[in-house]
């Protein structure tokens, strides 16, 4: 999937968009059992790294089951915001799953989710302290 997730970084004093990126593609299948007890979830997981194919693969398979999540590591490629000359101060990083609403799903009010987080720049480097967290997505 190309382009599914979008993130942008904002200024909390004034609102201000101060960078952006999007995630240039992966495969989403099952990681984490997340609420089992949902009508239809199951209790093993459906879509697994095997089912996303190869680099050959002409056809894949994935998803997300029902009552089940995919966590990535923030190790991922194309998955950041360039920060250099960011000026010090407050800021919340807000990720979008599925913003042009491209996928069918019962609920699109958990697509999005932030992280409030202060940036300082020192001559040692720049450091970023986590401040609070928005809600699960």
């Amino acid at each position: 999937m190309r382009d599914l997730e979008s993130y942008q970084l904002v200024r909390l004093d004034n609102g201000s968009k101060v960078g952006t990126s999007s995630t240039g593609g992966f495969c989403f299948f099952d990681t984490d059992a997340y609420r089992l007890t949902l009508p239809g979830a199951p209790q093993s997981s459906v879509y697994s790294p095997e089912t996303c194919g190869h680099l050959d693969s002409l056809t894949v398979s994935m998803g997300l089951s029902v009552g089940w999540g995919d966590r990535y590591p923030w190790t991922l490629p194309d998955q950041y915001i360039d920060i250099t000359g960011l000026a010090n101060g407050q800021h919340r990083l807000i990720a979008t799953a599925d913003a042009q609403g491209l996928f069918v799903e019962s609920n699109r009010a958990n697509n999005s989710t932030w992280v409030d987080i202060a940036v300082t720049s020192r001559k040692s480097g720049t450091s970023v302290k986590i401040l609070g967290y928005g809600p699960a997505a």
